[in-house]
């Protein structure tokens, strides 16, 4: 549906439907940043984005018009949510765990086995 939103902005070729993919992959960048910095510090924020921009997965990934990008995006998103909310418990993130849980699942099948490795998360938890 979103990609369907964005064929009509900005076109149906090649590269605008790759474009999309390349919005979601640059934007891991600053949030895998934020998620490593706000769980274990300022390297560990450095760490991850750098670790982020120079992933081939996500290199490869941005360059075709499939889900993968914005399943890790919504995967950083979700476990930073996870981490803060049941870990060091901040409730305040339960609300970004769960929404992003949620738009995982809408985006495809595989939010079903994260969903299922939190629920085994929260056993040790």
């Amino acid at each position: 549906m979103l990609l369907h939103v964005w064929m009509q902005i900005f076109g149906a070729s090649e590269s605008a439907t790759h474009a999309l993919s390349l919005v979601f992959g640059l934007l891991t960048i600053p949030v895998g940043f934020w998620a490593g910095w706000s769980l274990f510090g300022r390297r560990a924020g450095m760490m991850a984005a750098t670790l982020l921009a120079f992933s081939a997965f996500l290199t490869q990934y941005a360059q075709e018009t499939r889900m993968y990008e914005l399943m890790g995006l919504l995967g950083l998103f979700a476990t930073a949510g996870f981490l803060h909310g049941f870990v060091y418990g901040r409730r305040k993130y339960l609300i970004m765990f769960s929404i992003s849980l949620a738009l995982m699942l809408y985006t495809q099948s595989w939010g079903v086995f994260f969903w299922l490795g939190s629920v085994f998360a929260l056993i040790p938890v």
